[in-house]
């Protein structure tokens, strides 16, 4: 069991395997409840003001959330199908994962997930009929949390081969391309 004191509640137990599951939720909610005018009582979850949520539309969120996912996932398996390596999919307590088989160097592999899922976020805020749509909201906020929450998900230091560790494993600084990932998230979910 391991006990963490938080903000939110006095005392937290956590049985080691649900351990990271819990943080990562605790860390994402509190990410999207945050105050914009603590004496109004504004909130924004997903980047929307909590009195226009009549205005917006949940649908469009939601899939854009999902979709951000599926680029991230199908980057992975287009790197690996182009170099040979076998790969498999499968569900983990962290989300959907591709995990790679064969193979020397997984570098482009673990790579190709958050550059793709970046380089169409940065597009959806380029593209000015998709710009600040709820659909560029979900898709930006989706990737922002899953970037800034990676390591509470993926522990490091175990042998789980997160993308950034394998980054790391096959020749580049995955705390430097999580650092810039994060960063371009962060502009495009301010962005859109």
């Amino acid at each position: 069991h391991n006990r963490i004191k938080d903000g939110l509640f006095n005392e937290i137990t956590f049985h080691s395997g649900e351990k990271k599951l819990k943080k990562s939720i605790l860390i994402s909610v509190s990410i999207l409840l945050i105050t914009a005018n603590a004496f109004a009582l504004e909130y924004y979850i997903l980047g929307i003001n909590t009195k226009l949520f009549k205005d917006r539309n949940w649908f469009e969120l939601a899939a854009g959330a999902a979709t951000a996912i599926v680029v991230h996932e199908a980057a992975h398996i287009a790197a690996a199908e182009l170099q040979g390596h076998d790969w498999h999919f499968s569900m983990e307590s962290t989300g959907p994962a591709v995990w790679f088989e064969n193979g020397d160097n997984y570098f482009l592999d673990a790579n190709a997930g958050f550059f793709a899922e970046t380089i169409v976020g940065t597009t959806l805020n380029l593209i000015p009929s998709t710009r600040g749509t709820d659909f560029a909201k979900g898709y930006n906020c989706s990737t922002f949390t899953r970037l800034l929450s990676y390591n509470l998900r993926w522990d490091y230091e175990s042998g789980v081969q997160g993308d950034f560790k394998m980054i790391d494993e096959n020749g580049g600084d995955g705390e430097a391309e999580h650092f810039i990932y994060t960063g371009i998230a962060k502009l495009n979910f301010a962005y859109s």
